[in-house]
């Protein structure tokens, strides 16, 4: 009888081993093949998204996370991408875009994503970004989530909580909305001139101090004072005080 259940819990665990590495080649096929489409020029006779369905990729650089987008919600769709729910909106058309995936396969990593977090959908169409509004955790019955939008937003679906052993009782539901080419300009220059202000040399407090002490006293001639460890003010230490005063008389 032991010999019996020994075989079958063999054949049982040979089957699971066989079962998950064909999971993982078909979804790594799949993956490759409509990347390639993805990839190749686009026929002028190629149907409209809205009736062919929707393939594209989402990917949001900062978690790393890059995958596929098929059309449908089916237990297949979603094994082998994320799926675009039915009835809502596509990528450059007013609406609200449904997309919902597994957490613990394709969107595992959106447990860390954060507010202002830019996500990208790449269709043969045209590449199109959106930056993360607002997250929260809703129950599955709150379907007011893919409810049609005025403007142009993005809505991603998931269970919760991520780390739940079977069904989970809840939704996780990240909302983006599209960054258009003028505020993705401006996300850009900000950036720069961030790392500008980060780049540049800190200015010296104690000839600052000086220079403030020299000034207030109009009979001493603060040009020609050696209060710098090098003899003089450096000409933009002395420009950037000036701004200084500037500001605070101002804000007065």
């Amino acid at each position: 009888m032991s010999r019996w259940i020994q075989r079958f819990l063999l054949s049982a665990g040979i089957g699971l081993l066989v079962y998950v590495a064909y999971v993982e080649i078909d979804r790594r096929l799949y993956q490759e093949t409509v990347n390639l489409h993805l990839l190749s020029p686009r026929p002028p006779t190629l149907p409209d998204i809205a009736l062919r369905g929707l393939e594209a990729r989402l990917e949001i650089p900062r978690l790393a996370l890059s995958v596929l987008v098929s059309e449908g919600t089916s237990a297949l769709t979603l094994r082998r991408a994320v799926g675009h729910i039915e009835g809502t909106a596509i990528p450059g058309k007013i609406g609200n875009i449904g997309i919902a995936g597994h957490r613990d396969t394709f969107f595992w990593p959106l447990r860390n994503i954060r507010l202002q977090d830019v996500i990208m959908l790449t269709t043969d169409e045209g590449m199109f970004e959106y930056r993360v509004v607002s997250k929260r955790i809703v129950p599955p019955t709150e379907v007011s989530v893919l409810a049609p939008d005025a403007g142009q937003v993005l809505t991603l679906v998931t269970c919760h909580p991520f780390y739940f052993v079977g069904m989970a009782p809840n939704r996780f539901i990240v909302r983006a909305e599209r960054l258009f080419a003028q505020e993705r300009t401006s996300r850009r220059t900000a950036g720069r001139f961030v790392a500008q202000r980060e780049s540049r040399a800190p200015v010296e407090l104690q000839p600052i101090l000086e220079f403030q002490a020299c000034a207030q006293q109009p009979r001493l001639s603060c040009r020609k004072r050696d209060t710098h460890p090098e003899g003089r003010f450096r000409g933009t230490q002395a420009l950037e005080i000036a701004q200084m005063q500037n500001l605070a008389k101002s804000e007065r």
